[in-house]
């Protein structure tokens, strides 16, 4: 009302939300591969998929950290949701995060990564974390025990060594490729290679 006595009003609607969003699923792939005892080395694509649902107001981002609890500033990952329903009335919404260069800053070990989705009323979801994702960029060593380095031979040569593993696990499985030229192509190895004089 103005001092003339003129009268107006305006309608607005708001949401009331106390209610977090959810998360519903996450799941790492590295190169293209899912499952437990993901290895990561120096060049792997590592991409996160997360779906997500909010009864209220909508899902406005996606956060992926490396520590419980992790500041916003200190994500790793982050992907805003642009959607005004994306998540609401509890759809899923279903997103892929790539933090390739991030794991590239990894150090060799075992590492764990902490999700969480934030609404667009600002809370939070429960944090859902990955662990067991095996960082190893760090090539095997080769001792040979059967010949030196640059031997001539003139028969069938049976190679035997050691190799060594920083990030040695249970699962690990070990592959012997051979090439008979510098430049030729390599080939793997079955348990003796035979090479032509």
């Amino acid at each position: 009302k103005d001092a003339a006595g003129n009268k107006s009003s305006r309608e607005i609607s708001v949401y009331v939300d106390t209610v977090q969003p959810e998360l519903k699923n996450t799941i790492v792939t590295v190169d293209g591969k899912a499952g437990s005892s993901l290895y990561i080395n120096a060049e792997s694509q590592v991409t996160v998929t997360v779906s997500a649902a909010d009864t209220t107001s909508g899902v406005s981002k996606i956060l992926i950290g490396m520590t419980p609890s992790f500041k916003d500033e200190d994500a790793i990952g982050t992907l805003d949701i642009s959607s005004d329903d994306a998540g609401i009335n509890g759809n899923d919404v279903t997103e892929t995060i790539n933090i390739s260069e991030k794991s590239h800053e990894w150090a060799d070990g075992t590492q764990t990564i902490y999700i969480r989705a934030v609404d667009k009323s600002g809370l939070s979801s429960i944090e859902s974390y990955i662990s067991g994702l095996i960082v190893d960029k760090t090539p095997p060593a080769i001792t040979y025990t059967s010949h030196s380095q640059g031997a001539a031979v003139n028969k069938t040569v049976t190679v035997s060594g050691t190799y060594t593993e920083a990030n040695n696990t249970d699962s690990l499985e070990a592959s012997l490729y051979y090439r008979t030229t510098s430049d030729g192509a390599w080939k793997k190895a079955s348990q003796t290679v035979y090479v032509s004089a």
